[in-house]
């Protein structure tokens, strides 16, 4: 390679690192913005929950679906949906589609437009009780993990090495399911002392009107 040549490449990869540096971190990546999960319904008499995953994407290739959980290849990493009684569903469900688009907007908190992809899921429990529902992203990382609007990024170890090294990030959101039976009401029952007040309050009432009309 000529002096000259040399001196050509050295110049192009500093450019490049430039552009890569002072380019707004929405463009150097694909990352995933956030994850959330909504509460649909709550049927206390079946124990069933309906919610829908949204999984959101700030910029970044059009995919037609998106993946839900966390999965390193070499095994799962966050399941898509916990359901907080110990059932959940895997990584990619409906498993190697991933979950379809449904709009493109621009949310409170988010960094600008982005994608929002979104499924229906529905569950039934076996008890009453609180439950905690989780949705996990495929978050795999990022410039600017930072810029997640909505979601909380967790990082956890791979099953073994992946891409990714040995850890893996991804957006993870909850809500609460309450299935708990509702308490009975408090009915008080008068203690020995206030009846007897009361009893007392009565004959000094009657006490006094008989007073007066004499």
């Amino acid at each position: 390679m000529t002096s000259r040549l040399k001196k050509f490449a050295l110049a192009l990869c500093v450019v490049s690192v430039a552009l890569l540096i002072t380019a707004p971190a929405s463009a150097q990546s694909n990352w995933i913005a956030g994850s959330k999960v909504t509460l649909d319904n709550v049927d206390i008499d079946t124990l069933t929950v309906d919610i829908t995953g949204s999984i959101f994407y700030s910029t970044g290739v059009a995919f037609s679906t998106a993946f839900m959980g966390a999965d390193s290849g070499y095994g799962e990493i966050a399941p898509a949906v916990d359901w907080g009684d110990g059932s959940s569903l895997p990584p990619y469900f409906p498993a190697g589609n991933g979950i379809p688009f449904d709009t493109t907007s621009t949310p409170p908190g988010a960094p600008g437009p982005v994608r929002a992809y979104r499924m229906a899921f529905s569950h039934t429990y076996a008890a009453e009780a609180d439950y905690t529902v989780t949705v996990n992203s495929h978050f795999t990382g990022g410039f600017s993990p930072g810029q997640v609007f909505t979601g909380t990024v967790t990082t956890a170890p791979t099953p073994s090495y992946a891409t990714f090294g040995g850890v893996q990030s991804f957006v993870r959101n909850t809500t609460v399911a309450s299935l708990a039976a509702p308490a009975p009401p408090v009915i008080e029952i008068p203690t020995a002392s206030e009846v007897g007040l009361l009893a007392l309050a009565l004959l000094l009432g009657t006490a006094g009107v008989f007073f007066l009309r004499r």
